[in-house]
């Protein structure tokens, strides 16, 4: 399968399940060759990509990663990006989309109680291994034979697993800390990172994990050390500033795409938190967008 795309744009695209995914099934497999900029974009899904061949720049976030053969990344409907390849080859990759409720519970916990994406480059025995588990999703997903779903299911969840282990190293300390909070507030933790720019209330978070609505705030608060709602606005911020830095996305629109419901509420949060107006940080700064929690 071999994609081509127009010239970079500025407007991101929503990719939707129902545009990419079978109605029978919570994950679909592709691989292909891309020879120019796939535009940013962001999706209802969760995404895999591992690059076979090939260079270039993966924009995730605002922050640029330099990607090879090896490159592997996981993005979550939280995240968008920009794939740029560079030279005549193109870029070379799987991709490998699911819907959050595939994988199980323990699995999905682990992988995506993150902030954000899970990136890694696989030396030569781990590329062997990842490749060997894409090559055989691909070959289920296209014999159908008995069973087939659950060798799918297996090979994702081998996949994502060794992407978090080659996260954990840098990430020991984020990982120590979380194993000492309460499990139902990591259990909502998880939720919010990955559906903030939904409307998410305390009390619905509060249900998901079996608190009365008073003392998950109290929790919430002593885990995060911010109110629940603060905690969601900041991440609806962080979203917005890289968007905004990232796109020339109108800021009404980025408003919206942000989890907010009006442009005064937005405009008045951003200036608080910034110092500055939405459109005075449209041209970017210097250095790492990206801000972390």
């Amino acid at each position: 399968m071999t994609r081509k795309m127009g010239s970079s744009e500025s407007r991101p695209q929503i990719l939707t399940s129902a545009g990419f995914m079978s109605k029978r099934r919570l994950w679909e497999v592709f691989r292909f060759t891309l020879h120019e900029v796939y535009p940013i974009h962001w999706h209802e899904f969760h995404e895999v990509h591992f690059i076979v061949a090939g260079e270039g720049v993966n924009v995730l976030n605002g922050t640029e990663y330099a990607i090879a053969p090896g490159s592997l990344f996981l993005m979550t409907p939280a995240d968008f990006h920009e794939l740029r390849p560079s030279g005549r080859q193109g870029l070379t990759l799987y991709n490998v989309i699911f819907e959050e409720e595939f994988l199980r519970e323990e699995v999905r916990e682990m992988v995506l109680a993150g902030t954000t994406h899970l990136y890694g480059q696989c030396d030569e025995e781990t590329y062997g291994q990842v490749a060997q588990d894409f090559d055989q999703i691909r070959a289920e997903a296209a014999d159908l034979a008995p069973g087939y779903e659950a060798m799918v299911h297996s090979g994702i969840e081998r996949i994502l697993t060794r992407l978090y282990r080659m996260n954990y190293a840098q990430t020991r300390c984020l990982q120590k800390a979380r194993s000492h909070q309460p499990v139902p507030i990591q259990k909502a933790l998880a939720h919010i990172h990955r559906h903030f720019r939904e409307p998410v209330s305390l009390a619905e978070m509060a249900k998901l994990v079996g608190l009365s609505p008073n003392y998950f705030s109290e929790v919430f608060h002593e885990v995060t050390g911010e109110p629940f709602q603060a905690y969601l606005q900041k991440l609806r911020l962080r979203f917005a500033k890289s968007l905004i830095s990232t796109s020339s996305l109108p800021v009404t629109e980025v408003c919206y795409a942000s989890g907010f419901n009006t442009l005064s509420h937005f405009e008045r949060a951003f200036r608080l938190r910034y110092g500055c107006s939405p459109r005075a940080c449209r041209v970017p700064e210097s250095g790492d967008v990206h801000e972390s929690l």
